[in-house]
């Protein structure tokens, strides 16, 4: 059964260009084909997929656009626009403009696209395999993901983690066939087997953070704990096989005090928070820490005034917290709470109402995504502790995901009480 109750359906002329769209618009973004495949390089289709889905976004913009979450990202451009006035670097601007007039309209046009169950189940299917052809990607390339946002090894190690949850719970997708199950069975090993093979300290504890959040959002969770440590022991040979040179020293690096890593990242980290202290209200603007970490040093516990202190002008911050703090100040902050907080606990609520099996096809698709969305969020909040991705697609993506939800949990909701009225 199809529920959505959209007075304003789109023409199926209009669906079909945008859902053609929308999965050129997602598989380039991740999957970057346009960086392997010969000639591609000469003409601009990334450029010109990612226009025209932002040009149908924006023609077919509609108020309930504009109610829904997904609006927020629409906010983070303006706020990116405002916490840069008055400064000479241009980024923030940059950044803003990007956010309002391309990604704010390719979320919108990604949520008006999968409005019913069969599309967001293929929304999912969709996200297995992009993730599927990044971890081959991961492993071909030893460890460093497809392009752009996911080029550095804990980027993709973070990318990953986050589209572990699409291959585990698209499993229990209503109607799939054995060969269905068996490509996302493999998809869930090529993926783990992708993050260690990348050597991601935060990879690794983001693949934990979500294996952990999938079980304990589980209803058997003694089961699934015995199905995981049965898989540990069988795969392990496997998993041996493929540790790069030096893993077990580099993981156990995480707990050694004296680590020149973790150091460095604790004094980034401090001096962040000063420049945070600094500029509570908007910071320092986006992506300009690097440029203003220099001036704040200084005001930190670990400098010592008539010694060889480490520069770290031109460092980024290695944390998406201190990233977000130090760059947009309170206001952005709060922002980022929202998603990375509030929205998770409102998925996770709603499904703990219903403490029975979901049967209904709609219902269990609907949930299917809400814990799809936490997992995803956990991955990124795990991860990101590490790495500085306060700006990369991934947020107003899972905006836009999360706004599909709640939308389709909404239908499903009045639809009931409709048959309970009629």
């Amino acid at each position: 059964m199809d529920i959505y109750n959209d007075k304003n359906s789109l023409t199926d002329g209009d669906r079909k260009t945008g859902t053609i769209l929308a999965y050129l618009y997602l598989f380039f973004m991740y999957v970057r084909p346009q960086e392997y495949i010969p000639g591609m390089t000469l003409f601009p289709t990334s450029g010109v997929i990612f226009a025209l889905l932002s040009v149908w976004g924006l023609f077919h913009l509609r108020a309930s656009v504009l109610k829904s979450p997904v609006v927020i990202v629409l906010i983070l451009g303006v706020i990116f626009v405002v916490g840069g006035i008055g400064l000479v670097n241009v980024v923030p601007y940059k950044m803003g403009f990007r956010y309002v007039t391309q990604l704010f309209t390719q979320c919108a046009a990604i949520y008006i696209i999968f409005d019913n169950s069969k599309r967001i189940s293929s929304l999912i299917n969709l996200m297995v395999v992009i993730h599927f052809f990044m971890a081959l990607i991961t492993i071909k390339n030893g460890g460093r993901g497809p392009g752009a946002f996911t080029s550095d090894e804990n980027d993709a190690a973070l990318a990953l983690a986050m589209g572990l949850p699409f291959a585990l719970y698209s499993l229990w997708l209503p109607d799939i066939t054995r060969k269905q199950f068996w490509f996302r069975i493999g998809t869930v090993a090529i993926i783990v087997m992708a993050i260690i093979i990348t050597s991601s300290r935060g990879g690794l504890l983001g693949l934990v953070a979500t294996l952990l959040t999938v079980w304990w959002l589980g209803r058997k969770r003694i089961k699934y704990a015995l199905i995981a440590v049965a898989v540990s022991v069988t795969m392990s040979g496997v998993i041996f096989a493929v540790l790069p040179d030096g893993y077990y020293e580099d993981m156990a690096s995480m707990t050694d005090p004296n680590d020149d890593t973790k150091v460095e990242r604790y004094q980034l980290w401090e001096t962040a928070w000063v420049t945070y202290k600094h500029n509570p209200i908007m910071g320092v603007g986006v992506a300009q820490f690097a440029f203003r970490a220099g001036d704040y040093q200084q005001f930190t516990s670990w400098y010592k005034v008539g010694r060889d202190n480490k520069n770290y002008r031109g460092k980024v911050v290695h944390s998406v917290y201190f990233q977000i703090l130090s760059e947009t100040g309170t206001i952005g902050s709060l922002i980022y709470l929202i998603v990375f907080v509030l929205f998770p606990m409102k998925l996770y609520f709603s499904m703990a109402r219903n403490d029975e099996p979901v049967t209904d096809p709609d219902e269990k698709t609907n949930q299917l995504l809400a814990r799809i969305l936490i997992g995803n969020m956990a991955a990124y909040c795990v991860s990101g502790a590490f790495i500085a991705v306060a700006y990369y697609p991934h947020i107003p993506i899972w905006i836009a995901v999360f706004a599909i939800q709640r939308r389709h949990f909404r239908n499903i909701n009045d639809n009931k009480l409709k048959n309970d009225r009629g």
